[in-house]
């Protein structure tokens, strides 16, 4: 069965929103479950539904999307946020990727390529028009580094100190079942099969900072080489 993609869909010109959502509802595996007009409304339905993506246009009246980006990540919400826009500001772009964006693209890019960037997006990868790269090559390798939410954070963290599953369900004050929801996340946002591999593509990323960073692979693992 295909995974279902669930969508919200924000934009304050009205002929633009209702053409995209007609577009979006002829697409399989995904499922628009809300629409906004303004940033107010947009972090409600974000705080209501969680949905996976967040289509959003960059300039709207109420809560502006530095605010909506940052009170998602502060959340811990699994929701990732594409700004779509005409503003042509590497600057911008690269102000709101760093705070936890996921995705700055231009709304002269085709509907085809938007797809595109939503099924990169979900794979925990960042994205960014073209036309706005080259004066943001001093980051490029920021913007392609796997983005993890606090709260995959939290639970790698915990996973480093050999924390079970059940432990860092009590102490994060979270299900075992979202733990392993967690995980997997991490699983497939660093490309990698195994928690231990997990843990070296997030220090190696710079996501986990620990004493050692080094691990023994060899040993599958189990113990860390002393630097």
């Amino acid at each position: 069965m295909e995974t279902i993609t669930t969508v919200i869909v924000a934009d304050d010109h009205p002929i633009f929103l209702e053409g995209f959502m007609l577009l979006l509802a002829r697409v399989e595996g995904l499922n628009v479950v809300g629409h906004a007009t303004n940033g107010d409304h947009t972090l409600h339905l974000i705080e209501k539904y969680e949905p996976d993506i967040v289509l959003m246009n960059v300039t709207m009246s109420g809560i502006d999307i530095e605010n909506i980006v940052l009170s998602v990540e502060k959340q811990s919400l699994i929701t990732q946020l594409i700004a779509l826009t005409t503003v042509n500001d590497g600057a911008k772009a690269q102000q709101l990727l760093n705070i936890g964006l996921s995705g700055y693209v231009l709304k002269n890019t085709t509907f085809i390529d938007l797809l595109a960037v939503i099924k990169q997006v979900r794979t925990g990868k960042k994205f960014i028009s073209p036309s706005l790269l080259a004066s943001l090559k001093p980051i490029t390798a920021e913007i392609n580094k796997p983005h993890l939410t606090n709260r995959e954070i939290e639970v790698l963290t915990c996973i480093v100190k050999g924390d079970s599953n059940k432990k860092i369900a009590c102490d994060l004050g979270i299900s075992q079942r979202t733990v392993c929801f967690h995980m997997s996340n991490c699983l497939r946002k660093l490309e990698v099969s195994n928690r231990t591999h997990a843990i070296v593509q997030a220090v190696n990323h710079g996501l986990i900072d620990i004493d050692s960073k080094i691990y023994d692979l060899k040993n599958g693992g189990a113990g860390l080489k002393k630097r």
